[in-house]
């Protein structure tokens, strides 16, 4: 019988988890999606760039600006996306050890 106990409690404890996990991807999910944005425009002027000095030959400081700057957008939304999940996962984790007392 303890064995049932605790199969059930770990059985509520990965609903329970699951159930959080869905409730933070609602909350978050405009987040996301501006900077899944960010990152294809982003991305869209790296290729722009990068096919501009390949056809040119030419380095010019805007398409310098463009190249860089874009790396910089690409690699600051991509950092804050995977805090805003390691915040997520941490809540999770956090939530699921100590039965969603805080």
């Amino acid at each position: 019988m303890p064995d049932d106990r605790n199969e059930d409690r770990n059985k509520d404890s990965v609903d329970e988890r699951v159930r959080a996990v869905q409730r933070l991807t609602e909350l978050f999910r405009l987040e996301r999606r501006v900077y899944l944005l960010a990152n294809v425009v982003a991305l869209a002027i790296l290729l722009a760039s990068a096919c501009s000095l390949i056809i040119r030959s030419d380095a010019s400081p805007s398409v310098l600006t463009s190249l860089f700057g874009s790396t910089g957008v690409i690699t600051y939304s991509t950092g804050r996306f995977i805090t805003m999940w390691s915040t997520a996962m941490r809540f999770v984790m956090n939530a699921g050890l100590d039965g969603g007392r805080n």
